[in-house]
């Protein structure tokens, strides 16, 4: 397993995407944070497309429409809303605490890591995103690789394609694109491959 970075994107930058997408999916941006998020996005690593960047951009110029396309999403009650949950996903009765959601509580435990979130269950994707980001910044490869393929792989392609074939808001299909292509990227980095597990969702 090789653990070189492309050239000009360090694992420092992935983390900092990483922290950026992560907290957009957990909650629509304040006020407070358009300024900087904008400046995130003319600062991306990977090449945008002006699709992707006119989304972002119109986004966060709407945020009182950023934030109602945040609740239709993750919040409303319903069969349609997105779940941010991996257990939801990898069990078959779409339970919060799944075993996957258990082991990642064991894994989150080895790496001492204090949950960030307050969630209903530990496997919240920004959880996960958070945690990945903070293992790149110690460049511990070896749990970032657990993590992607045990962890946040088997299961997030599925939470990905749904949150970009939803009509809501094209401000998140962009971040879900952005998403994709950061995990992709790691993973084609280090030659990984994400643990088959049936999904139920």
């Amino acid at each position: 397993m090789g653990t070189e970075v492309p050239v000009g994107v360090s694992l420092a930058e992935r983390a900092a995407q990483l922290r950026v997408l992560a907290w957009v999916l957990y909650r629509a941006p304040g006020q407070d944070a358009l300024a900087a998020l904008a400046e995130c996005v003319e600062g991306w690593p990977d090449p945008l497309t002006p699709a992707q960047r006119q989304a972002w951009q119109e986004g966060l110029a709407q945020p009182d429409a950023l934030l109602l396309a945040n609740e239709q999403l993750f919040w409303v009650p319903g069969s349609q809303r997105l779940s941010p949950f991996g257990s939801v996903y990898t069990d078959k009765d779409n339970l919060t605490w799944g075993e996957s959601a258990q082991a990642w509580q064991r894994f989150t435990m080895a790496q001492q890591w204090q949950p960030m979130l307050e969630c209903a269950a530990p496997d919240h994707v920004t959880e996960q995103l958070l945690l990945l980001a903070t293992l790149l910044e110690q460049g511990n490869v070896e749990a970032c690789s657990a993590l992607l393929c045990d962890h946040l792989m088997p299961w997030v392609p599925r939470f990905i394609a749904g949150l970009e074939a939803q009509s809501v808001s094209r401000f998140y299909q962009a971040v879900a694109q952005m998403l994709g292509a950061v995990l992709q990227a790691l993973m084609a980095q280090w030659s990984l491959s994400a643990t088959a597990m049936p999904l139920y969702r």
